[in-house]
């Protein structure tokens, strides 16, 4: 298991790491087990489009699909309708289906840049009403020796949304991902900060 000053000053959080630098084909693995919690399979087609699967046991929970010939980019959650991937996150904010309301309003959240992260190239999950209370992070890989992996750590408070923290970190990637082109030739700085933090190469492997 990986640690860092961030990790030490929160106990009880769950440590998944990326087995790849990879939002396409990879794993994610509980740091403290071993055990495997998600895979990532992604198949391109060149009618069907780009399609990434997120997987429990090789059972799909999430699906993402961008590029099909005569449809829209969509996400599909596992029982539910494939709906536009803008209509459930944009601006990097997104709700989860599963998360009670609060107040007759539905709870949003948002992945933002963590400046006071030890490490760059870290970004951290809080729901819109409470800012200033993390409830999940990214950590970039860093090539040290030996090799630190790409991880999301999972504050206790967010155990019941990890689904949905893990697909709007996917999800975020692929609404990015046209910017982050424009980014690394030059183009607008801050776009796609999930691609940036993976490095270029991230999404296409």
């Amino acid at each position: 298991m990986t640690e860092d000053i961030l990790e030490q000053q929160l106990p009880g959080c769950r440590i998944l790491e990326f087995t790849r630098d990879s939002f396409l084909n990879s794993a994610l693995v509980d740091a403290s087990t071993g055990e495997t919690v998600y895979t990532i399979h992604t198949q391109i087609g060149t009618v069907s489009g780009m399609r990434t699967s997120l997987q429990i046991n090789d059972s799909e929970i999430v699906s993402i699909t961008k590029g099909a010939i005569l449809q829209p980019d969509n996400i599909a959650f596992k029982g539910r309708e494939p709906m536009k991937i803008k209509d459930w996150i944009r601006e990097r904010t997104f709700s989860d289906f599963n998360v009670a309301q609060t107040n007759d309003s539905v709870i949003r959240y948002m992945w933002a840049n963590a400046p006071n992260s030890p490490r760059s190239g870290t970004i951290s999950l809080c729901a819109q009403h409470i800012p200033d209370h993390p409830i999940a992070w990214f950590y970039a890989s860093v090539a040290s020796d030996p090799p630190r992996p790409a991880k999301v750590i999972i504050h206790p408070d967010a155990f019941i949304m990890q689904d949905a923290v893990i697909a709007s970190l996917l999800a975020d990637e692929y609404v990015d991902r046209s910017a982050a082109r424009v980014h690394f030739g030059g183009g607008r700085p801050g776009a796609a900060p999930l691609v940036a933090a993976m490095g270029h190469n991230a999404y296409l492997s």
